[in-house]
């Protein structure tokens, strides 16, 4: 029998405690899970590298964005470790901030770009940022030199996205957006390169079984997530390996109720407007309490469109089975500011209504204007 000198035992000891720390930190800053809606349905899956080796810096997250939007994320900091996993959190809270002020995809990924620079000038870092709006359910990406995004088909048809790819993160290339448009039933498959590395094989070859997995695997989203990591890591992947899956439920419009409402620029004509978004509300067999403060949301939201906004306005109303959201659209580039009117002043106090009267609220710029949204949480 062959005992190991008491040095390489130390030296192993080091080594396993290590890993344990950097493994510990890596699965603190993942999300513990990831929020679905009735408009996508999202799951997620994470595995650490196999034998040995240190935990890399791979990581995923989904991010509630208002009116019932979601912003999904996963990135890959190259290297390995405590600072690769240390980095990693970092650009995951970064992208929650960003989030939270509701930028756009490419903005969030230059926004990364410049924080990764501070951080450590020698790091770099892949990462893809999508935001998807169930209103017109379109996907808006960003990808720094990630692996391609696979989409499903509602036919099972499985293929990567051509999207506009800038270099990878710390090094200054400004970001590029891709507009997708997702049908119901459709599958958007985000990943990092150990899901498809294989040591000796080229990376196509992984894209390529990746997407006859996918195309084969089982209906139900979390099975399916199950199935890919089983079978795309059965030989057990010495990389980290992130997966997301977010898919729009086939029957997507049974699950929602929508109505839009054209405003007219005309203030006289605002009761109107009321009438018809409180009429639609009751046909959804709303309580009248709800339908009464919707009401008031909506006029509120029309009313601010009109006396700041420009061009077209729409008020746009939602329903899914748990939230109303309400949202107005015009074409002016100037966000809303809220604030507290004086005493004597007849105007300023419209938005500091909204933001009394709805669960959450808030705004963000489009390509041809802005909308201003508003939540009313029904449970």
């Amino acid at each position: 029998m062959t005992v190991a000198p008491p040095a390489a035992t130390a030296v192993d000891a080091e080594r396993d405690s290590l890993r344990r720390t950097a493994l510990t930190l890596q699965r603190s800053l993942l999300p513990a899970q990831v929020p679905s809606t009735d408009e996508l349905e999202v799951a997620a899956r994470y595995s650490a590298g196999a034998g040995d080796c240190e935990v890399g810096g791979d990581w995923y997250d989904v991010v509630a964005l208002g009116a019932g939007r979601l912003g999904i994320v996963v990135g890959d900091v190259m290297g390995r470790g405590v600072t690769a996993a240390a980095l990693m959190g970092q650009l995951r809270t970064a992208v929650r901030t960003c989030a939270r002020l509701d930028l756009r995809p490419g903005e969030v990924l230059d926004v990364l770009d410049g924080l990764l620079r501070d951080l450590d000038q020698d790091a770099i870092a892949t990462c893809v940022y999508a935001a998807f709006d169930p209103h017109t359910r379109q996907l808006v990406l960003a990808s720094a030199g990630h692996l391609p995004p696979l989409v499903r088909s509602p036919d099972g048809v499985v293929r990567a996205l051509r999207v506009e790819v800038s270099a990878p993160l710390g090094l200054g290339d400004p970001s590029r957006e891709t507009t997708v448009q997702l049908q119901p039933g459709a599958m958007l498959v985000l990943y990092t390169d150990g899901l498809v590395e294989v040591r000796g094989s080229d990376l196509d070859d992984g894209i390529a079984e990746l997407c006859r997995v996918v195309g084969e695997a089982p209906s139900g989203l979390e099975a399916l997530a199950d199935e890919v990591m089983t079978r795309m890591s059965s030989s057990g992947s010495d990389d980290d390996i992130a997966l997301l899956l977010a898919r729009v439920p086939a029957d997507v419009d049974a699950r929602s109720r929508t109505a839009r409402l054209e405003v007219p620029r005309e203030r006289a004509l605002m009761f109107d407007v009321r009438g018809q978004a409180r009429l639609a509300m009751r046909s959804w067999q709303l309580l009248d309490e709800v339908v009464d403060t919707a009401t008031l949301i909506a006029s509120e939201l029309a009313t601010n469109a009109l006396v700041h906004g420009r061009g077209r306005i729409e008020l746009r109303l939602r329903l899914t089975r748990d939230r109303l959201v309400l949202e107005s659209v015009d074409e002016g580039q100037h966000m809303p500011r809220r604030r507290r009117a004086g005493d004597d002043e007849e105007g300023g106090r419209g938005l500091h209504l909204v933001a009394t009267l709805a669960d959450r609220w808030g705004f963000r710029a489009i390509d041809d204007g802005k909308v201003v949204w508003a939540e009313v949480d029904l449970a």
